[in-house]
């Protein structure tokens, strides 16, 4: 696939009219950051940042800069499809975020856990005993 990237930042409405100008996929700077660490994130946590950075790069060009989801619903076609799939999407996206979020935070709470406040791991040790004589009477 053809790949057009730009150093510079874009707007949500300045990609989409470029990709449609000339029919390829077109990447501002921020946006291959984004594709690179995608690529290259390798432990859960490292992927669960990507992602919600990805997300949170994504969500604000779905409706446009500078346009609140509400206000951009009141101006559209009332009853318009796109209108209400663009609002589910936008819906998803953000319940998506609060969940990688909410993973986020767990996988650091676990690392905490296996930490002392020194940086040292905190070794886990189980002691399991185990014999055939009976207790004295």
């Amino acid at each position: 696939m053809d790949v057009v990237i730009l150093d510079e930042e874009l707007s949500g409405s300045q990609q989409r009219n470029l990709e449609k100008l000339l029919g390829r996929r077109v990447l501002d700077r921020t946006g291959l950051i984004l594709d690179i660490f995608a690529q290259r994130a390798q432990t859960r946590e490292g992927k669960l940042q990507v992602e919600l950075a990805q997300l949170d790069y994504l969500l604000p060009r779905l409706a446009g800069p500078g346009r609140t989801w509400s206000a951009w619903a009141a101006a559209s076609a009332p009853g318009g499809r796109a209108r209400h799939s663009s609002n589910r999407i936008a819906g998803a996206s953000r319940q998506r975020m609060a969940k990688v979020r909410r993973d986020l935070e767990q996988v650091r709470r676990h690392r905490a856990l296996l930490r002392r406040p020194g940086g040292k791991f905190l070794p886990i040790v189980a002691l399991v005993g185990y014999t055939t004589r009976a207790s004295p009477p």
